[in-house]
């Protein structure tokens, strides 16, 4: 019990926790909320406070309709959306006969627009309710049919075979499928399920925290205690024991505290989740769960096998722990093992032979929910097994071999007790090589930093957030966005008289095509609604156009002014700069601002801090010219660290933009962007961007020397950290999520350059 209570107890583990938390919860946050141009579109649709407006609509019509039966309702709501459909498919056929074939076609959507705010909301929550309704009728439908089919597979001599694997797998469909065949679903809220079964990041960030609980483990040889631990009668089972419960509490403590966070987010960013006991099948993505479980008994299946499966990978790299020496090796591993099944799970077809690799496999069973609606049945050894079945025998299989593992694992002779002439021999030959016996100091201290305190860690991720923020999908654009690249495309280059008569010639014939469309409208009693919403959608198109037409012809006459005073400008495609350094650009700066910060922070709270866990800092004072070289070298140190950490996710960004959208004319002066039109000084693009990234550099190097020095008297690695994490990151990440009053206590606006400079 009491090496129970120290590794529970223990601040690393504490602070993991918290982190896991901070993180998870941005990252939820990040991937639920709402995208900024759908949500623009879905306003300019529905209008403001729409969600509202929708649940006023859809209370209504529940109110409405609360004494008919579900087969009556869902005939009702058919018919008002089948006169909507066919409203919609007279004014698009119509649409097509009145299309003169060269302007752009219309869109069919535009039926829309001649229906008021309230009309859309009320026809959308009619389909809404429509698919609701019709789901819960053809519910029991479609078991009936599963049934009938496997019936009528059975008396197929030359499908059925009873001995088979097919004959089999028809019997066990059937046998699943009749357990619910008389359960009858209820209409209920879907989004929030659906954020909530959707988003599983969770599941591989938790991992972090069994990790913490074998470093924890691992301490007892940094303090000499593990020969002793090994010679005490009894000691080593019980101690194995008491680790393996500690490791199930440890992953019982996260997978409780990180669930039950997905399901708070998900339940306020969606409809909340209303009556949990209900059968699960009432939620549409599970309707395959051949389970007679209510909703609730449901979601702690999901969490009782999270912790199962939590635990598993913990007494795994517990295990690798006390065989092997060495955290660089269990470590190094595991992480090969891991990226192994990940591998098999994300990349292996359905269809293939191996397919038997993605399904046993621990990241399958990490999203157990899945597992559990997916009605799958697993070919073992000729017989059919459904792939939560699968799921639950392998992992209480591999449970009780890896708490085998562990407690065998327990009873090596320490490395200590064990070692040969051979190993005494490497250990000589491994210090002849190690770099703190070399003398130079700055080369020593980067040993100290990033190989002895493990912040390769660090740095190692930020390549791999750097690589995995990298997008190359290709971009689209709307109608005005797609005129603008065609005029690019002739425009680009250097300012002329000529291409501001072509622009200006281009206006005029714009004009024109507004004008004779107005008069149609002005002129349009004998019209058809079709034709006038076609003739409204060419004014409004052409009006758009010369928008376009006339914001060019601005800017080219900015920057003919910005010529006659003798600056390089050029004609640019502002997209990308648009995107990279103006006002489009401030979430994706945010984000590497915030990602950079926290990860230097966690290496500035241990550079000073670690030398006081070593007790060696009064002996490097006592050195002649000791203190100012030290010093020197660790703000070196700092520097080097920073530019490993800088450059990986501020390239990503730039390779991503240049990748989409091409940045150009990196030589032009950078008044040559409309933004920037103010800019102080007049150099090159290049320049200014360089000027950015040094400025950005230089804050971030600041306030890791503050870190640096406020956690300089700490003796405890972990409560250096906290702190850190607490001064540094911690108000950053409360603005980062939209409390933005906390805005004058984080340095987060600062490091988005591109936001004040200009």
């Amino acid at each position: 019990m009491k090496e129970f209570r120290r590794i529970i107890q223990d601040k690393r583990f504490l602070i993991v926790i918290i982190l896991i938390l901070v993180v998870n919860g941005i990252l939820e946050y990040s991937e639920m909320k709402p995208n900024e141009e759908g949500e623009a579109y879905t306003v300019s649709l529905y209008g403001e406070n729409y969600s509202e407006k929708f649940r006023e609509i859809r209370e209504k019509l529940e109110k409405e309709y609360s004494d008919l039966p579900v087969e009556e309702k869902v005939i009702r709501l058919q018919g008002i959306n089948d006169e909507y459909s066919n409203k919609k498919s007279e004014f698009w056929q119509e649409a097509i006969q009145q299309w003169d074939g060269i302007s752009e076609m219309p869109s069919i959507q535009d039926y829309d627009n001649t229906l008021t705010e309230e009309e859309r909301i009320y026809y959308s929550a009619v389909g809404g309710m429509l698919g609701d309704y019709s789901y819960i009728l053809n519910y029991n439908k479609k078991i009936q049919n599963i049934l009938e089919r496997a019936d009528k597979q059975m008396k197929d001599t030359g499908i059925f075979e009873e001995n088979s694997f097919a004959g089999r797998n028809i019997v066990k469909t059937k046998e699943d499928f009749e357990k619910i065949v008389n359960v009858k679903p209820q209409v209920e809220r879907q989004s929030s399920f659906e954020h909530l079964f959707n988003y599983n990041i969770s599941d591989f960030i938790m991992i972090t925290a069994v990790l913490a609980v074998v470093i924890i483990v691992l301490d007892e040889r940094k303090k000499g205690l593990w020969e002793f631990t090994y010679s005490m009668p009894g000691g080593r089972l019980r101690l194995a024991v008491s680790r393996i419960f500690a490791m199930g509490a440890a992953a019982f403590i996260t997978a409780v505290l990180v669930y039950i966070q997905n399901i708070i987010i998900a339940g306020s960013m969606g409809e909340g989740y209303g009556d949990l006991t209900i059968p699960i099948q009432s939620v549409w993505m599970c309707e395959k769960v051949v389970l007679t479980v209510s909703v609730w008994q449901y979601l702690l299946l999901i969490l009782f096998w999270k912790v199962l499966v939590l635990t598993l990978v913990g007494l795994f790299f517990m295990g690798l722990s006390l065989l092997l020496k060495g955290y660089m090796k269990v470590f190094f591993i595991g992480a090969i093992a891991l990226i192994a099944e990940y591998m098999a799970y994300d990349g292996i077809d359905i269809h293939s032979r191996y397919s038997m690799l993605k399904y046993i496999n621990i990241f399958a069973w990490f999203d157990s929910e899945w597992c559990m609606r997916n009605y799958l049945n697993l070919n073992i050894f000729g017989r059919p097994v459904s792939l939560y079945t699968a799921m639950c025998a392998a992992v209480a299989l591999l449970l009780l071999i890896s708490a085998v593992f562990v407690v065998m694992s327990g009873r090596v002779r320490p490395f200590a007790i064990r070692a040969g002439r051979l190993r005494k021999l490497l250990d000589k030959l491994v210090v002849k090589l190690k770099l703190y016996s070399h003398e130079n100091m700055l080369i020593t201290e980067l040993y100290k930093q990033i190989i002895v305190q493990k912040m390769w860690i660090i740095m190692a991720l930020a390549i791999i957030i750097g690589a995995g923020f990298y997008d190359s999908e290709e971009v689209g654009y709307d109608y005005k966005g797609t005129l603008y690249q065609r005029y690019m495309e002739m425009l680009t280059g250097s300012v002329t008289e000529e291409k501001i008569n072509y622009l200006e010639n281009e206006l005029f014939v714009w004009q024109e095509k507004y004008d004779e469309q107005e008069r149609i409208i002005e002129n349009g009693s004998e019209l058809t609604n079709v034709e006038m919403e076609i003739a409204k959608s060419k004014k409004e198109q052409y009006g758009i156009s010369i928008e376009c037409v006339n914001e060019l012809i601005g800017e080219l006459d900015r920057l003919n002014k910005e010529k006659e005073k003798g600056a390089d400008v050029k004609i640019i495609n502002m997209v990308s700069y648009r995107k990279l350094l103006g006002e489009q650009s401030e979430e994706q700066n945010t984000r590497d601002a915030m990602i950079v910060l926290t990860l230097a922070a966690l290496v500035a709270s241990i550079a000073l801090c670690s030398e006081n866990t070593m007790n060696v800092r009064g002996f490097i004072k006592s050195t002649k010219n000791g203190r100012g070289k030290f010093m020197g070298c660790k703000y070196a140190v700092l520097f080097i660290e920073e530019l490993i950490i800088f450059i990986p996710v501020i390239l990503s960004t730039i390779l991503t933009v240049n990748t989409k959208y091409k940045i150009t004319w990196l030589n032009a002066s950078i008044k040559s962007l409309d933004f920037a039109a103010d800019f102080p000084v007049d150099v090159s693009i290049a320049t200014a961007m360089a000027l950015e990234y040094i400025i950005m550099f230089l804050i971030l190097y600041i306030v890791m020397v503050f870190v640096m020095h406020i956690t300089s008297r700490m003796k405890n690695i972990t409560a250096a950290l906290v702190l850190s994490m607490a001064v540094a990151v911690m108000p950053a990440a409360f603005y980062y999520i939209g409390f933005y009053g906390i805005a004058p206590f984080t340095v987060l606006n600062e490091l988005v350059v591109s936001k004040w400079m200009f």
